[in-house]
């Protein structure tokens, strides 16, 4: 299953935040992550999460854990997705919810 979020280029920020709550009766696990990139561009990449929500946290260090290692990938082109290799799978409990953020 993938899970697709928006790709738009016109957010206008160098980082994310979000959650994703498991609303099911089974745990989940994240295998990959693709971000939007802009086109010919190389980036290292770093993903935090943190038990609870990212909405409140985004400029609070205190409680987030970085997951895996750095990643590096070349763009895929604007508004395309473009995989990152974290290194780690992350598995959500029923009825958890995690924030995510990253840049």
């Amino acid at each position: 299953m993938t899970l697709r979020t928006l790709f738009g280029s016109d957010i206008g920020y160098q980082g994310f935040s979000f959650d994703v709550t498991n609303l099911s009766s089974v745990p989940i696990t994240i295998t990959g992550w693709s971000f939007n990139i802009s086109t010919g561009v190389t980036v290292t990449g770093r993903l935090f999460w943190r038990l609870g929500t990212a909405s409140g946290f985004e400029r609070i260090l205190a409680g987030w854990t970085k997951l895996g290692n750095d990643a590096t990938a070349m763009s895929a082109g604007l508004d395309n997705p473009t995989a990152f290799d974290f290194g780690q799978d992350f598995t959500i409990m029923p009825g958890q919810t995690i924030g995510f953020s990253g840049f």
